[in-house]
């Protein structure tokens, strides 16, 4: 942590661990990918470094929820961020921590999952939500608040009127990102982290695009984005990209949700970047590398060494009905060649796969095609949260969707006639955990190969063996078959937020 400078006004912070699930924890990506937020520095910016401290609950050595709490204190407004429902019960034990150690401090909330579930959060002890972007929204709410005044008027916030939401209009999205000011990362340590894809370097995150104008029935960006995908500048990227370099940063992580659309921007960004001599990390699209090899050629030049690839399904039926938009019908040929181009590039790749989305058999295929269109794969079920077009098509099918404020990796979603929402992508991931050139690779693969498995393994190993009574007792809840989705979600939740922190 960056003590602030001057008086404090604001307190940026990622949530402290509140409840791990067992055998494996909700944040378990967060400790392989090692990498900051560049929301809160973009954020900071707005309203100048002067009396912000940022503070990362998740990597701060000797991070707890009390002691996050206890800093909030000497705070007027603590400001924290959240993505999907996977961690919305760490951040509701946090909040009710600030409550009740900080009870002066204004709390505002940020990010896909507050925008969904505004209101909601507000009911839960939150002041204010800062709706989709926030960059004009927050220094205005800020205002008001250090103030003592109310928000109302503001467009863009929910926020506490007694114990109502009111909610305000939305506001406009940014029409250029380049009119932003960039991102003031003067108040992140970036000695917190290392993505793992080079020896040496500082780790820092660029963002070059935001939004995506796909509907992917699974995806909850294109909503919280309004269905449009707004570009920055290569000129503005290289400014950024030379702030970071300047402190030492030698690893970045591309934070766009739909890299590799812009392809003579691309182009232009992979020759600047190429000469720095920097390792990237992207979401790189399937139909980009298949159909655009110079483009591919062009990223792994300029060093890209982890390529997320969305392949979502093998199965081209169940693509389809997610209406995932690719140019052409990709399919595992396909695949297969999007991995070879890739790995003959030096990337590792990482591919992503979404299943159980219903109860439809085309969702079934060996766990064996896995190894032959990435290196390892993380296999999620669908999760129909507020703002994923799936969740309202489910219900309209006469599915009955748990309420999705919260939930874990291993808890079902839906029930239809009696049917509960499948576990196919436990086998799948088992398989692929267990392949036995994971280990060759470990011992003797590239740097980006060993490091990524060591700390993979490493990782599963120390969530297994992080047994507590509360953890047991909430996979034993978990695991009921007798109760509904629904049930076991709020008994799970009930057990949490009994805790005391």
């Amino acid at each position: 942590m960056i003590p602030a400078r001057g008086e404090p006004r604001v307190l940026f912070a990622k949530p402290a661990i509140g409840f791990r699930s067992w055998p494996f924890s909700n944040d378990f990506m967060r400790h392989i990918y090692r990498a900051p937020s560049s929301a809160y520095p973009a954020l900071a910016a707005t309203i100048g470094a002067a009396g912000v401290t940022f503070y990362d609950g998740v990597f701060e050595r000797g991070a707890t929820v009390r002691g996050l709490a206890e800093l909030a204190r000497g705070f007027p407004v603590v400001a924290l961020g959240l993505v999907s429902p996977l961690l919305a019960l760490d951040l509701e034990v946090q909040v009710r921590a600030l409550r009740r150690h900080a009870p002066q401090t204004k709390i505002v909330l940020g990010g896909h999952h507050p925008t969904f579930y505004a209101e909601q959060w507000i009911a839960r002890g939150v002041d204010a939500v800062v709706r989709s972007e926030g960059e004009r929204t927050l220094p205005e709410l800020l205002d008001r608040l250090l103030a003592g005044q109310s928000p109302a008027g503001v467009a863009g916030v929910t926020w506490r009127d007694g114990e109502r939401a009111v909610v305000e209009p939305d506001r406009p999205l940014a029409a250029e990102l380049d009119e932003l000011p960039p991102p003031a990362w003067s108040i992140v340590d970036l000695n917190l982290y290392d993505l793992g894809l080079a020896p040496h370097g500082l780790t820092g995150t660029i963002e070059t695009a935001r939004g995506c104008p796909h509907r992917c029935v699974f995806c909850a960006a294109t909503a919280m984005w309004r269905n449009r995908q707004r570009f920055k500048s290569v000129d503005r990227v290289m400014t950024e990209v030379q702030t970071l370099y300047d402190r030492g940063v030698r690893q970045l992580l591309i934070a766009d949700d739909n890299f590799g659309v812009h392809r003579r921007r691309d182009l232009e960004l992979f020759a600047r970047l190429k000469p720095l001599g920097v390792t990237l990390w992207a979401f790189v699209r399937a139909d980009t590398v298949y159909h655009d090899p110079e483009w591919a050629r062009a990223a792994t030049d300029a060093g890209l060494r982890m390529a997320l690839i969305g392949f979502e399904n093998l199965s081209e039926n169940v693509l389809h009905r997610y209406e995932k938009h690719q140019r052409g019908d990709l399919g595992l040929a396909e695949y297969r060649e999007v991995y070879r181009r890739l790995k003959a590039g030096g990337a590792f790749v990482y591919g992503l796969f979404v299943r159980d989305y219903d109860f439809s058999a085309d969702d079934e295929w060996p766990a064996s095609r896995i190894a032959q269109v990435c290196d390892i794969s993380a296999q999620s079920r669908f999760i129909p949260m507020n703002g994923v077009p799936g969740a309202d098509r489910l219900r309209a099918q006469g599915f009955t969707v748990k309420d999705m404020f919260y939930h874990d990796r291993f808890w079902p979603s839906f029930t239809r006639d009696g049917r509960v929402q499948q576990r196919r992508f436990v086998g799948a991931l088992v398989y692929d955990l267990l392949k036995p050139r994971n280990f060759v690779k470990l011992l003797a693969g590239a740097y980006v190969e060993r490091t990524f498995l060591r700390r993979l393994y490493r990782g599963l190993l120390a969530d297994v063996l992080r047994v507590t009574p509360l953890r047991l007792k909430a996979a034993y809840i978990a695991a009921q078959r007798r109760l509904s989705p629904q049930e076991r979600q709020e008994r799970i939740v009930r057990l949490a937020l009994e805790q005391q922190p």
